[in-house]
Order: C-alpha cells, then sequence, then structure tokens
C-alpha cells in the first residue's frame, strides 16, 4: 500500500453508469445512471484538505478530470461543484464531455460564465459513436447542434489562463474505411452539419487553435465492435499540447475521488484515459484514519447497495 506522500489526486468520479451504449464504451448501458452528490464530494475534499494539513503534504493535481464514465453534462449542480471545489481547495475543472451533448440548460451555462476562474477548459466530444447516431443520425446532429447553440454564451469566454475556455474534440476510429460513420472524414462532415445548426464559426474556431481531433480509445466493446486492436492509454485532455496536470509527477499513484466519497488509487500516470473502473483500489482507511472514517458516513443512502 502506497504512502500518502505517493498519491496524486486528479479524478473525480461524477456519476456511476450510462444509458448511451455508444459502442466505443467499456461501460455496461444495463447499470442505469445513478449521480454523485455534490455536497458529499465537497465535504469529503474538505475532509482531505484536513489530512493535508495534518500531515504537511499537498494530494490534489492542478485540476481535476470527471472519470472517464462521468459525462459532467448530464451532472446536476456541475457548476456548484466547479465553484465549490475551487473554494473549498483551489482546485480547478477540465471537463471533457462523453459525447452525450445533451446540453446542461441555460441557467447552468450562466453560472459557468459567473466564475470562469474555476474552470481550465470545457470540451464538448464531437463523434458518430452514439447509440442515437447508429438509430436516427438526423436526431443525433440536431442534438449536436442544440447542444453547442445552448452553449453560445461561452463561446467568447476565456479561462483562467486567458486562452479560449470552450473547445471541440471529435472522435474517430484511427484506419477506418472513409465511408465509416466512424472514419475522421465521417466526423469532418458531422462538423460541417453541426456549423449549419448552431451557427458556430467553424473556421474562426480551427484558426484558433479550438478543435482537437483525436482518435478514440479501444476499449471493451471498441475491441470487437469498431476493431481497435489495442487499448491506448491517452491523455483524458484533448489539447496538444495538454495543460501541466500534475504538481508532482514523480508520485506513482492517481488518486479518485468516488461517488461514494471514498478514496482509491491505481498505478498510473496522471490525466490518462483508459483506465477501466475495476483497476482502481480502495485506499487502505487506516491510511487516511479521519476521511475514511468521515467518507463512510458521508455515504448517502440511495449509493448503498
Amino acid at each position: 500500500m502506497p504512502a500518502l506522500q505517493d498519491i496524486e489526486i486528479d479524478v473525480i468520479e461524477l456519476s456511476n453508469g450510462c444509458a448511451e451504449a455508444c459502442s466505443h464504451c467499456s461501460e455496461s448501458p444495463e447499470q442505469g445512471l445513478v449521480h454523485a452528490s455534490p455536497d458529499l464530494l465537497l465535504e469529503s475534499v474538505r475532509q482531505l484538505k484536513k489530512v493535508e494539513e495534518e500531515k504537511g503534504i499537498s494530494l490534489f493535481a492542478n485540476y481535476w478530470f470527471p472519470f472517464p464514465a462521468s459525462d459532467p453534462f448530464a451532472f446536476p449542480g456541475l457548476a456548484r461543484l466547479c465553484h465549490g471545489l475551487w473554494q473549498t481547495r483551489g482546485i480547478r475543472s477540465y471537463m471533457l464531455s462523453l459525447g452525450w451533448n445533451r446540453g446542461i440548460g441555460a441557467p447552468e451555462v450562466e453560472r459557468l460564465v459567473a466564475a470562469p476562474s474555476c474552470l481550465v477548459r470545457l470540451g464538448i466530444t464531437v463523434s458518430n459513436f452514439s447509440r442515437l447516431a447508429e438509430v436516427n443520425y438526423d436526431q443525433h446532429t440536431v442534438r449536436l447542434g442544440r447542444c453547442l447553440k445552448d452553449l453560445e454564451p461561452l463561446w467568447k469566454a476565456q479561462a483562467f489562463d486567458g486562452h479560449p475556455l470552450l473547445f471541440l474534440s471529435p472522435q474517430f476510429v484511427q484506419g477506418a474505411p472513409k465511408d465509416s460513420p466512424y472514419s475522421f472524414e465521417a466526423v469532418e462532415r458531422l462538423l460541417g452539419e453541426i456549423e449549419q445548426l448552431s451557427g458556430l464559426p467553424l473556421e474562426q474556431w480551427r484558426n484558433e487553435g479550438r478543435i482537437h481531433s483525436r482518435p478514440v480509445t479501444g476499449l471493451g466493446r471498441a475491441m470487437t465492435v469498431l476493431g481497435v486492436s489495442t487499448t491506448q492509454q491517452l491523455p483524458i485532455t484533448a489539447e496538444d499540447p495538454a495543460l501541466e496536470i500534475s504538481r508532482f509527477p514523480e508520485r506513482g499513484f492517481s488518486g479518485l475521488l468516488t461517488m461514494q466519497g471514498t478514496l482509491e488509487i491505481v498505478r498510473a500516470q496522471r490525466g490518462v484515459l483508459g483506465r477501466q473502473r475495476a483497476t482502481w483500489e480502495p485506499l487502505d482507511l487506516p491510511a487516511l484514519p479521519r476521511a475514511g472514517r468521515i467518507a463512510r458516513k458521508l455515504t448517502h443512502p440511495s449509493l448503498r447497495n
């Protein structure tokens, strides 16, 4: 079991499960969707901050990501959580959607606009991987266009470092035939259709470096359904070069704050996509006595098995 000095927390689990059944995803669509409590997560961060003060160490990375199976746009109270993490511990948030692109609603967008200092980047995945794209492509494009239109108040917003806050992350299968819906060419056509629906100035965004195409990670069903033969360890960040997430790159373990408010770890680089949920292991609670006890007490009854 590693010491606390070997761990850097960079991932938070917002939700458990997914009803979308995207072809490239390793998550089971039968699980349903349960969200964490923002209050529980913030209280857990407060307790971990006390541990930091008692031990004289820093446990958190420069910013955090939602766990790859947690779409931030589907999470109720996203803005409140981002603001709370910044106010409680000075942790900024890097949001990259999974591609559901349902939109988060005008009130939530306005809350994010009001305090951009707590955000690193806000990325929208654009792909043809969702089940809706397979069943009704027109509805799929309309949903993506509506999502981007809903985010129009953020089109000109700047992040804490003065760079544009919002960007697009088109995802495709490397080497797929041009006539495949998962090919780079198909996703480029999708971008053009979204531009027409949303009024997004696509060429301007390209010139500003706000379009970051990336190959899909080969996990689970992707290895058979999409023909992706190897599991890739890709950064969760979409820009190139990516912002530096780690304060302590020499630390060998990444930390995950679970939706139950407990801490789990995996031996991995920070900010890497491609970790399946089963690879994380609970941190031995005696190593975090105060945070561990409070996390157990804070676990919401609706989340218990």
